[in-house]
């Protein structure tokens, strides 16, 4: 099928940050799939994720479905550090204090969310209230954050490579977990709509890589709790591939629906058609 637009990269005077968006020409799946990008530290981040962004317009395309990729900025912006990492909702933008263009920009999503909404309603199209979140990498961190802070709005996640977890628990095995592992400290995130019933409701398509047993970053995510590196270690797990085997765990206590893949000869890399086979698992049996 031949693309009748090209993706569109929007800014909007309440938005901090860009956005591209796509409409298929045949527009009939109701949840809107937003996109995370993978780790861009480039200046020129726009055209980066754009790049990336249009690598799925085919797949947006065969699924009729509309799609949204936050532009977020790490190492770009006023103050330039690697340290605030808007693109994963790190603790460092989410809660510790820090340059307001980097802070909160889980706000600034759930705004291109509704304003996408709006535009597509406006035109005519059913859309839904909640969406689907996706996203390899850094991009997965965002889309797994943001479906445990606001399961209101999702209705399914795809999440590919992420490594990290954020638990919708205050503490497991005894150990307090802070954000970005767990909820205890949800209060500072104002605005948000944490609510644990819900998020164990959220169907998840969850791939990793066999080979992905590199050291979990963990003194990157938590810089102001490096003292507590071994007791998060004890209860997640060591490295990417054996923190998901963890969460994948506590998921079937917990009786969430989701669908697994460890793939072999596989490390910290994924496939066109291993993103498709998500896309279709949270179509297929994402909430209505």
């Amino acid at each position: 099928m031949n693309n009748t637009l090209p993706p569109i990269t929007k800014n909007h005077k309440s938005i901090k940050y860009p956005f591209h968006t796509y409409t298929p020409s045949d527009l009939h799946n109701k949840h809107i799939l937003i996109l995370g990008h993978g780790s861009i530290t480039s200046p020129d981040i726009v055209e980066e994720s754009a790049r990336m962004f249009s690598s799925f317009t085919k797949d947006f395309e065969k699924y009729g479905i509309a799609a949204l990729m936050p532009v977020l900025p790490r190492k770009v912006g006023p103050n330039p550090s690697q340290y605030l990492d808007s693109q994963i909702l790190e603790r460092a933008v989410m809660i510790d204090t820090c340059d307001p263009y980097y802070a909160r920009p889980d706000k600034e999503i759930v705004k291109m969310i509704v304003l996408f909404q709006r535009e597509l309603r406006e035109k005519g199209y059913n859309i839904s209230d909640t969406v689907f979140f996706s996203g390899a990498s850094a991009g997965a961190c965002m889309a797994q954050r943001m479906a445990v802070l606001y399961p209101d709005i999702v209705a399914g996640t795809a999440i590919f490579l992420s490594g990290i977890f954020l638990y919708p628990e205050k503490e497991l095995e005894s150990v307090e977990l802070t954000y970005p592992f767990g909820v205890s400290d949800i209060s500072a995130l104002d605005g948000t709509q944490f609510n644990k019933e819900l998020s164990l409701k959220i169907p998840q398509y969850i791939f990793v890589g066999e080979q992905e047993t590199r050291g979990g970053p963990f003194d990157f995510e938590i810089r102001s709790q490096l003292g507590r590196i071994e007791e998060f270690r004890k209860v997640l797990g060591e490295n990417p591939l054996e923190m998901t085997q963890k969460y994948l765990d506590y998921l079937k206590k917990q009786n969430t629906p989701f669908d697994a893949v460890i793939k072999k000869g596989v490390g910290h890399d994924c496939s066109g058609s291993d993103f498709r086979k998500g896309f279709e698992y949270i179509i297929e049996n994402g909430l209505k």
